[in-house]
């Protein structure tokens, strides 16, 4: 399973920021990704990307003074990734480097004062639960943690299927959303991977996006763009309640480890 995901990004790496800029609701996660990477890490913090992909919200991390250790599974990820570090000047406080979510405990334990991973990295892993411990040893008590993942169920897809006749396809998003994407996928409702954690940390908040809003993969087009903003912010108080949130695209979870 790790070298058919591997693959898949090193293919991509090349034209991903471009690739992730044409999703509508890539570009609002992101946007909202990195308003509470701000309210949590706050310059001068040492923190943790897991995942790291090209090195977008490290490089945004980075530019404001605090200090990113960056990995992800695909050498063609980390090698765009330095490549945009260099032109940004900013090596002095960013490392990246190719590493397995699965092997945490080969960092060293405890000196990280936060962490996060952006989009679908944690869909990858076989189980949250063991990753849950080896993050927890790797952080400060009373670290903060974003995470985004993808949905269980997503309604709008399902819908947009169903609206373009493909009720096969709708089904399929029903039935088993984790079996229809490219590469090998768990998928947890919020709460679900929220209780994951919960042994070593305490959920703050649950954001998500998508329940009015059509997903990446079935819109990425320049027309009615002003219109889903609309649909966007009118969704977001209500994403932010169950049961709306377990039918959402995409969901970040805000984490605090415990302080004992």
């Amino acid at each position: 399973m790790i070298d058919i995901i591997r693959a898949f990004y090193d293919e991509i790496a090349p034209d991903y920021d471009d690739m992730m800029e044409l999703g509508f609701i890539s570009r609002l996660t992101s946007i909202r990704f990195q308003e509470l990477l701000v309210k949590w890490f706050t310059g001068g913090k040492n923190v943790l990307d897991i995942g790291c992909g090209s090195g977008k919200d490290a490089l945004f991390l980075g530019s404001r003074g605090d200090k990113v250790y960056g990995f992800d599974i695909s050498p063609g990820m980390i090698k765009v990734a330095n490549q945009k570090a260099i032109a940004a000047g900013l090596t002095d406080t960013i490392t990246f480097s190719v590493g397995d979510v699965n092997q945490l405990q080969g960092l060293n334990s405890g000196r990280f004062d936060g962490a996060y991973s952006n989009f679908n990295v944690l869909n990858h892993i076989p189980g949250l639960s063991t990753f849950a411990k080896d993050l927890s040893d790797q952080l400060v008590p009373g670290a903060v943690v974003v995470l985004t993942m993808a949905n269980r169920v997503c309604l709008s897809e399902i819908v947009g299927y169903m609206i373009r006749l493909r009720f096969v396809s709708a089904f399929r998003k029903l039935r088993s959303r984790q079996n229809t994407f490219s590469t090998p996928m768990q998928l947890y409702f919020p709460k679900d991977a929220a209780a994951a954690f919960e042994p070593y940390f305490n959920l703050e908040t649950i954001d998500a996006f998508g329940l009015l809003v059509p997903p990446s993969q079935l819109y990425s087009g320049k027309y009615f763009r002003r219109f889903f903003k609309i649909l966007a912010m009118l969704e977001r108080p209500i994403l932010r309640t169950y049961p709306f949130y377990n039918f959402c695209d995409i969901y970040i979870l805000t984490l605090k480890k415990n302080e004992l």
